[in-house]
């Protein structure tokens, strides 16, 4: 994928948090913005590559820039949510219509720690993970040895039980 920043690899897995990120809309310009926010407000301990994706649900758009990024921080996964939520509505985020449509930016909490969360408002680990090429396999190059605490199943078999072939990942 297209080079935009690297950081040192991730350590102490169980002490990090995950995030994936991803844009069709300017998508260096709306994946600095998102990284340098992110690096300013939380002590940043890994980051893909950005990788050049097929888009999910609707293809009739242009292709998506996706990266993860691990982090380190006690806030809780509401609090960081709620920024998250913040930072995509600064990089010019609106509700669209199509769930899976073209957007300015997208990023998603996909694990918190080891922290296992089912409630109404969202799931950690995220569910994506496991079937989103576009979550899946940056998460894997910043954390190679990461265990989902839930299924107990390590990112590497994810990875190669990972079947979709309409999901296309460069």
């Amino acid at each position: 994928g297209d080079h935009i920043h690297r950081a040192k690899s991730a350590s102490a897995l169980s002490e990090l948090v995950f995030l994936s990120l991803g844009s069709n809309m300017n998508p260096k310009q709306n994946l600095n913005l998102a990284l340098k926010a992110i690096a300013a407000r939380y002590p940043l301990q890994g980051l893909s590559h950005a990788y050049l994706t097929s888009p999910v649900g609707y293809s009739k758009q242009p292709a998506f820039w996706n990266m993860a990024a691990a982090i380190s921080t006690d806030e809780n996964p509401e609090k960081i949510r709620a920024w998250l939520v913040a930072l995509e509505k600064k990089a010019g985020r609106t509700k669209n219509p199509k769930t899976f449509g073209p957007r300015t930016l997208d990023v998603d909490l996909i694990a918190w720690k080891d922290l296992v969360e089912n409630s109404k408002s969202f799931q950690l680990p995220h569910p994506d993970i496991a079937s989103k090429a576009f979550v899946l396999f940056p998460f894997l190059e910043v954390a190679p040895q990461w265990v989902s605490p839930d299924s107990g199943k390590a990112i590497i078999e994810l990875a190669a039980e990972f079947k979709d072939k309409d999901q296309t990942i460069q």
